[in-house]
């Protein structure tokens, strides 16, 4: 009798996969199924939110209890099992043209299968290193058969290359296979299914579902060595010579017998066998035995329910709105954290950037100019822009602070547009145009009449101005008009050298970390209101389930 090896720790493994190869798959159905797998490809981007936040939960409880949450169980392998369907069917594998079930539970007639033995009690310790640093080595291993790996090309361009895997070359060589003889090679559909079970027994190992170290072994074939009734798994049992496997049809087939030994099977038999047709009537024949009257079968009593299937909505709790809420809760929460940490970011700029009087200011420049001013573009707030209300919101008070370079007395003022050029039209000054890409400052020289000009702070048109030997400082809270900001010497002499910086309140940074504050935390409550609901539902019914003893059966 053949013994078929399985490597050691493979057959007993939790996690089992099964997949059986559909024999009259499409020749070029496989060109369009990146199409028709959108939908399941959606649900499983927010299913796959649900399960990382539920393997955060179990991490917790496994380190505090020692337990894997029986119902978070459920929801996390129904999730994997739905994935294992639809790569099954699209590029991971495809194995089969039937269209994969939208259902964590099991699909009996689906040819493929995902089942993970629930762990009654896992390791406090390794729940905080198993799912990083044990699995490091899979993780080197895999990243190099599934694809993906990027390889370094040691040359002075930095450039680098892209190795797509052995995972995917080989579905890409079935593919071709299908597409040409319409046939599906067995041995490579045996080495991609023992591929993507590696990988899903390291996935069910790092989010927690199992001590058990995953075994480098590329267990090929679509029947996992751990799924009952594989040979070679322990409990499975080959039949002796001449018994008749558990279920299978009895045929009329006799086991040889040795010659003058009579079993008790032979006895019997003949005991029951009819006598040798005759002829016609014979003296020394009996008559032959009255036929009796066929007795109706008894009808069968009423039995207890059916049990439901493991995998089953009614034995997991699971029911459709269960899953629906628990994926929305989980998904609010994702994207609450997403605002809570916005909000983090947003505060600590509102905090930590700021002067401590308040402002978020530049880093000073270096304005220098032969001429008689500096001046700025014109600031242009047309009309509709509300003084009251939207530069508050958004800017606050704005804050320019000039320092002279020379030692030199030095003003600084604002203005309205045609109060600063008429007040510069009879000397040379410059406009501040831009910085360029290094930081230096560009400017558009504008000649005067060179009629001159009177000391600035002589003039009554300044809406703020400051002058001084010192570090000088205008504040403004913006209103409607073209305003302009000019540098220039406190007795209009030419050159003008200042380190200048602007800068301004924005109070709407502080506005906009409340609100994604407040908007995070109230995503957050709804979340895990929702959360708290599935799994106390589904909890509840399982124990139920779990609990309910089915009625005693009568006639």
């Amino acid at each position: 009798m053949s013994t078929v090896n399985t490597p050691p720790g493979a057959a007993s493994y939790p996690l089992r996969i099964d997949g059986e190869l559909d024999p009259n798959t499409s020749r070029a159905l496989w060109l369009v199924k990146w199409l028709l797998a959108i939908p399941h490809y959606v649900v499983l981007a927010f299913l796959g939110i649900a399960f990382s936040f539920l393997t955060f939960l179990a991490f917790f409880a496994i380190l505090f209890t020692g337990r894997y949450p029986r119902v978070i169980f459920d929801f996390n392998v129904g999730v994997l099992r739905w994935g294992w369907r639809v790569t099954f069917y699209a590029y991971g594998v495809l194995g089969t043209d039937r269209y994969p079930p939208f259902s964590l539970h099991d699909v009996p007639d689906y040819p493929a299968h995902l089942d993970v033995d629930y762990p009654e009690r896992l390791s406090r310790g390794l729940v905080l290193v198993k799912w990083w640093l044990l699995a490091i080595p899979h993780f080197l291993v895999l990243s190099a058969v599934l694809g993906g790996a990027t390889l370094a090309v040691g040359d002075d361009m930095g450039a680098s290359s892209w190795s797509p895997g052995l995972l995917p070359v080989l579905v890409l060589v079935a593919a071709i296979c299908l597409l040409f003889t319409k046939r599906y090679p067995p041995r490579l559909f045996d080495l991609v299914v023992g591929l993507e079970r590696w990988s899903t027994r390291v996935t069910a190992y790092v989010t927690l579902m199992t001590d058990r170290y995953p075994p480098f072994a590329l267990d090929q074939g679509g029947r996992d060595p751990g799924t009952p009734g594989t040979p070679g798994t322990p409990g499975t049992q080959p039949p002796a010579a001449g018994a008749t496997a558990p279920g299978a049809p009895v045929t009329g087939t006799a086991t040889p017998e040795t010659p003058g030994q009579e079993t008790a099977a032979q006895e019997t038999r003949a005991a029951w066998s009819p006598p040798p047709a005759s002829p016609g009537p014979s003296a020394s024949t009996p008559p032959p035995a009255p036929e009796l009257a066929a007795v109706p079968a008894p009808a069968p009593a009423q039995g207890p329910a059916p049990t439901p299937a493991p995998g089953s909505a009614a034995k997991t709790g699971w029911s459709a709105g269960r899953v629906v809420t628990m994926t929305i809760g989980a998904t609010l929460v994702a994207v609450s954290l997403w605002f809570l940490a916005a909000a983090t970011v947003v505060g600590v700029v509102d905090v930590g950037a700021k002067d401590r009087d308040g402002y978020f200011m530049s880093d000073a420049e270096q304005l220098s100019t032969q001429t008689s001013a500096i001046i700025s573009r014109s600031v242009d707030l047309h009309e509709g822009w509300s003084g009251d209300d939207l530069p508050d919101l958004l800017t606050g008070d704005v804050r320019v602070t000039a320092e002279p370079g020379s030692g030199t007395e030095l003003f600084l003022g604002l203005a309205r547009t045609r109060d600063v050029e008429a007040y510069l039209a009879g000397v040379d000054h410059v406009v501040l145009t831009d910085l360029d890409d290094d930081g230096r400052p560009e400017y558009r020289t504008r000649t005067g009449s060179g009629t001159g000009v009177t000391p600035p702070g002589d003039q009554d048109f300044w809406t703020v101005q400051d002058s001084g030997t010192g570090k000088l400082s205008v504040d403004w809270r913006p209103t409607e008009g073209e305003w302009t900001y000019v540098v220039m010497n406190a007795d209009g002499s030419p050159d003008v050298r200042s380190d200048v910086a602007v800068g301004a309140e924005l109070p709407i940074i502080g506005s906009l970390a409340a609100v994604l504050a407040v908007t995070g935390l109230v995503l957050l409550l709804i979340g895990l209101v929702l959360v708290v609901i599935a799994l106390r539902s589904a909890s509840k019914h399982r124990r139920k389930m779990a609990s309910a003893t089915p009625p005693s059966g009568g006639a």
